[in-house]
C-alpha cells in the first residue's frame, strides 16, 4: 500500500512537469507534525510523511493546536488548544507518550511554544486565569519538563511565540483578547483590545521592545508568526470587528521600527480571507510567505522582499501550512481532511495521495 501511495504521489507531480522531492519523509520517515481529529471525534497528534501518509498517531486527552519538535532530540510536543490543560511529549520516531504535563495551577496553555537553541528549555504561551494576563511558562526538558518559572508576555492572550535568529530573544504575538475558560470562545473585551508584538530577553524575561497596530486597528488580534533568517517577523492576524471593515490582516516588523508594515492585500483577497488568518509559514528559501484562512478556504502568498502577493490557492477549510521540499513550494492541510503540495507562483498544486481522508487536521503543520 505504501509503495502504491508513493507511485500515486510521484505520478501527480509528474503530471505537473515536476520531479518528485527527495527529502526526509519521502522514504517513510516523518516529515511533518500536526494535531487533528478522527472522524469519531477523538483528538490526536500525528506524524506525516512527505506523501501525506500517517507514519504514526497517538490519541490525546483533548484537542491540541500546535506540535513542535525538540531541537537535537527525538521528541515532539503537542500543546493543548486554548484554554489548554496539558502538553504531551512523545517520541518523534514512534509517537509513544513520554510525559503528560498538566497546566500549572491558575494557568492554561494557549496552544503554542518554542525551545531555546539548545533544546533544554521550553517556553509556552499561557494565561493567568484570574487576571487574564499573559504569561510565558518555562519548562526544563532535561528534568521531565518540570515547570521552572514564568515571565509576563507583555499583554493579554499570548498566542504564537518564536525564537529570534540571535538565539537570545523571543518574539510573542499578544492577541489582546480577554478570555476565560468558562467561555472558551468568548471575547470579554471586544472594545478594549490591546494586541502587540513583544520581544523578550531570554536571560531575564525583560520586554526589550514592543509594537502595536495603530489605534484604528486595535481589534486586529495578532496571532501567528513566521521569522526569516535575518530577523524579519511576519505576522498574521484575525480581526474582531465588523466583517465589512477593509482591514489589512498580515504585517511584518523588524526590530527597531516603531510601527508594523502591512502587506498588500487587494479587496478580492481580503474578502476571501474573511477577516481571519489561521496560520502562517515561510517557504524553504524564506522568500515567500503564506497565510491561510479556514473560514475563507483560501491561502494567500506574498513576496517577502516587497510584500506583494504572488498567488493564492483555494481549498476547503485550509489552515495547516509548512514549507515544502523546494523553494517556492508549500504543503497545506485541511480541517476537512486531505493535504496538498502547492507552488503558488505557478498556480500549481498536487494532492498528496497518501493522506488519510478520515483524519481532519488542526490549524498548524510543522515541518521537521
Amino acid at each position: 500500500m505504501r509503495i502504491a501511495r508513493r507511485r500515486l504521489f510521484t505520478a501527480a507531480l509528474a503530471g505537473l512537469g515536476l520531479p518528485p522531492p527527495a527529502i526526509a519523509g519521502a522514504a517513510g520517515q516523518p516529515a511533518f507534525l500536526s494535531a487533528g481529529m478522527a472522524r469519531d471525534g477523538r483528538a490526536l497528534v500525528a506524524a506525516l510523511g512527505l506523501d501525506g501518509a500517517t507514519r504514526w498517531r497517538h490519541d490525546l486527552p483533548a484537542r491540541a493546536h500546535q506540535v513542535i519538535r525538540r531541537p537535537a532530540a527525538d521528541e515532539a510536543i503537542a500543546f493543548g488548544r486554548r484554554p489548554g490543560g496539558f502538553m504531551m511529549v512523545l517520541g518523534l520516531a514512534d509517537g509513544r507518550r513520554r510525559h503528560l504535563v498538566e497546566a500549572a495551577g491558575g494557568r492554561h496553555f494557549n496552544g503554542h511554544g518554542v525551545f531555546d537553541a539548545t533544546g533544554g528549555l521550553l517556553y509556552a504561551t499561557e494565561t493567568e486565569i484570574d487576571s487574564g494576563d499573559g504569561r510565558i511558562g518555562i519548562y526544563d526538558a532535561r528534568q521531565a519538563y518540570r515547570r521552572v518559572g514564568e515571565v509576563p508576555s507583555g499583554g493579554l492572550d499570548p498566542h504564537d511565540v518564536r525564537l529570534m535568529p540571535d538565539g537570545t530573544t523571543l518574539v510573542v504575538a499578544n492577541g489582546g483578547i480577554l478570555t476565560h475558560p468558562d467561555l472558551p470562545q468568548g471575547r470579554l473585551n471586544p472594545g478594549d483590545m490591546a494586541p502587540s508584538i513583544a520581544y523578550l530577553a531570554l536571560a531575564d524575561g525583560r520586554i526589550v521592545e514592543q509594537v502595536a497596530p495603530p489605534a484604528g486597528l486595535s481589534q486586529l488580534s495578532l496571532r501567528h508568526l513566521a521569522v526569516t533568517a535575518d530577523g524579519l517577523v511576519e505576522i498574521a492576524g484575525q480581526y474582531e470587528g465588523p466583517q465589512a471593515d477593509p482591514v489589512p490582516l498580515v504585517a511584518s516588523h523588524r526590530r527597531g521600527a516603531d510601527r508594523l508594515t502591512f502587506l498588500n492585500l487587494d479587496d478580492h483577497r481580503r474578502a476571501g480571507l474573511r477577516q481571519y488568518c489561521g496560520s502562517a509559514a515561510l517557504d524553504r528559501s524564506g522568500a515567500i510567505l503564506g497565510a491561510t484562512s479556514p473560514r475563507g478556504g483560501l491561502a494567500v502568498f506574498w513576496r517577502v522582499a516587497d510584500g506583494t502577493p504572488v498567488g493564492q490557492i483555494a481549498a476547503g477549510d485550509v489552515c495547516g501550512i509548512a514549507a515544502g521540499p523546494e523553494a517556492g513550494s508549500f504543503v497545506l492541510t485541511s480541517g476537512l481532511g486531505g493535504a496538498w503540495m502547492v507552488w503558488p507562483a505557478q498556480g500549481k498544486q498536487a494532492i498528496l495521495a497518501g493522506a488519510d481522508a478520515a483524519l481532519r487536521w488542526d490549524n498548524h503543520l510543522t515541518r521537521l
